[in-house]
C-alpha cells in the first residue's frame, strides 16, 4: 500500500468516526386525568460528538361525544453543544392557531423570539422538554409552546418506582416548581421514564412506552 493511499484511508476512517451518531427514540403515551389517553409525545435524540440534536413531536386530541374540544400538534427542534442550548425552533398549533418560538445562543445568554417579542434569557436556559437529566443543572425554563421564560427550582431526589411496559422499575423523582408544575421520574441511564404536567385542565401524564 502506498503512503498516499494509507493516508487517504486513515482520513476516511477518521471522518467516518467523527460523523458517526447515536440515535435514541423515546416515545410516550399521553394520558389526561379526566379524558384518558389523548395522544403521543416523541423525542428523537441524535448525539454526534459534542453536538446533540433533539426532534420533538406532539400529537394530542381530546373528544367528547365525538366532538373535538382540543387538538394540539407541535414540531420542535433543539441543537445543543455539550450542555448548552445553541438553537431552538418550535411551531405549536392548538385548535387551528399556530405559535412560533425560536431562539439561538447569543452572548451573554440565549435570545428568544416569540409573539411576546424578543428577550435575552440566561445561557443555562432549558426548553420544557425533559429528554435527559439536563434539567437538574438549569434554573431557567423556556415554555416551548408560548416562549415564556421563567425561573425554576428543582427539588431534591426522591426514591420511587414507575410501571412501564408491564414492568415496575426503580426511578428517581424530581419536582420542578414552574407554571405549570412538573414531576419527572428518571429511570436507568437517567432516561425520563415518566413525567407529569399539572395543566389548568387537569394532570397530564407522559409514560415511556418501552424502556430502552
Amino acid at each position: 500500500m502506498s503512503i498516499r493511499l494509507a493516508v487517504a484511508l486513515f482520513a476516511l476512517l477518521a471522518w467516518q468516526r467523527s460523523d458517526a451518531s447515536e440515535v435514541q427514540l423515546l416515545r410516550y403515551n399521553v394520558d389526561h386525568a379526566v379524558y384518558g389517553r389523548i395522544g403521543i409525545y416523541e423525542n428523537r435524540i441524535d448525539r454526534r460528538a459534542d453536538e446533540t440534536v433533539v426532534q420533538n413531536e406532539i400529537h394530542l386530541l381530546i373528544t367528547v361525544l365525538g366532538i373535538v374540544i382540543h387538538r394540539e400538534d407541535a414540531e420542535r427542534s433543539e441543537r445543543w453543544n455539550g450542555q448548552r442550548l445553541i438553537d431552538f425552533h418550535s411551531v405549536t398549533t392548538v385548535n387551528g392557531d399556530s405559535v412560533e418560538v425560536s431562539g439561538h445562543a447569543k452572548e451573554p445568554g440565549f435570545e428568544v423570539t416569540s409573539p411576546r417579542g424578543t428577550t435575552m434569557a440566561p445561557a443555562d436556559i432549558l426548553p420544557s422538554n425533559p429528554w435527559s437529566a439536563g434539567f437538574l443543572s438549569s434554573k431557567t425554563m423556556l415554555q416551548s409552546d408560548t416562549g415564556e421564560i421563567e425561573s425554576i427550582q428543582v427539588s431534591s431526589p426522591e426514591s420511587s418506582s414507575v410501571k412501564v411496559d408491564d414492568r415496575t422499575i426503580a426511578a428517581t423523582l424530581y419536582k420542578i416548581s414552574a407554571h405549570p408544575a412538573y414531576q419527572i421520574w428518571l429511570g436507568p441511564g437517567d432516561i425520563p421514564v415518566r413525567f407529569t404536567v399539572a395543566d389548568d385542565s387537569g394532570l397530564v401524564t407522559f409514560t415511556l412506552t418501552t424502556v430502552p
